[in-house]
């Protein structure tokens, strides 16, 4: 499954955080009395590439049932925000697909950047905070990720602490609005194997995967 989140020129403005000392990459701040040293890889902690490289690279001339399909075509020239969700029977090469999605950049033809999670049924890679926080990690490690960091991620921080990394709704509100920053660019997402993400956060994110859609197909009705 995939989805992408596209604009023009539109961008959200966040109040700098309080109590922020900056040094190279490292960010050190005061929370309730306690210090803590922060930098880009907070949000890291699950094996992201390992777990996608567990799949094989497909074969040369593979996986042209998908990328021929008429509705990837039309969802990839799409040009706004959108999911996209691509189902089959175990052991017909989703994964293979997905990992050749990230690795060949086959989801776009300009500079997208690309963003992926492959679920798997353990503790390690079957939840969608560590997903969302996977995902955070890689755009704030590529191109303008420490000035999206310094925009976004510290007051957040700041706010919530150790705790966000444990709070989906608070990681999914940052996500969108990094992904949806004018410096972020346009961002594809892969996420893979999702019938092994855990049952309850499956639904959690199948919902707000739901409204994600909803909210810019309408957008783009309107307009």
């Amino acid at each position: 499954m995939a989805f992408q989140t596209a604009h023009h020129n539109t961008g959200l403005v966040v109040n700098q955080a309080h109590n922020v000392v900056i040094q190279e990459q490292n960010i050190t701040y005061v929370l309730n009395d306690e210090s803590i040293s922060v930098n880009k890889s907070f949000f890291s902690g699950s094996h992201y590439e390992r777990h996608k490289n567990v799949n094989p690279p497909r074969t040369k001339d593979t996986c042209r049932w998908f990328l021929n399909h008429l509705t990837f075509q039309e969802w990839r020239q799409r040009g706004r925000s959108d999911v996209l969700w691509v189902s089959a029977d175990p052991g017909c090469g989703k994964s293979v697909l997905s990992r050749s999605l990230v690795d060949e950049g086959l989801t776009h033809n300009g500079s997208a950047t690309t963003c992926y999670f492959f679920f798997e049924s353990n503790e390690d890679q079957n939840q969608i905070t560590t997903a969302i926080c996977a995902l955070l990690n890689q755009l704030f490690c590529r191109g303008r990720g420490e000035k999206l960091f310094r925009k976004f991620a510290i007051e957040a921080i700041e706010k919530d602490g150790g705790k966000l990394k444990d709070n989906f709704g608070l990681l999914w509100d940052l996500f969108i609005s990094v992904a949806s920053d004018s410096a972020t660019g346009d961002v594809i997402c892969i996420l893979d194997a999702l019938d092994e993400c855990r049952q309850p956060d499956r639904n959690t994110l199948m919902l707000h995967l739901k409204q994600f859609h909803e909210k810019f197909a309408d957008k783009w009705n309107e307009s």
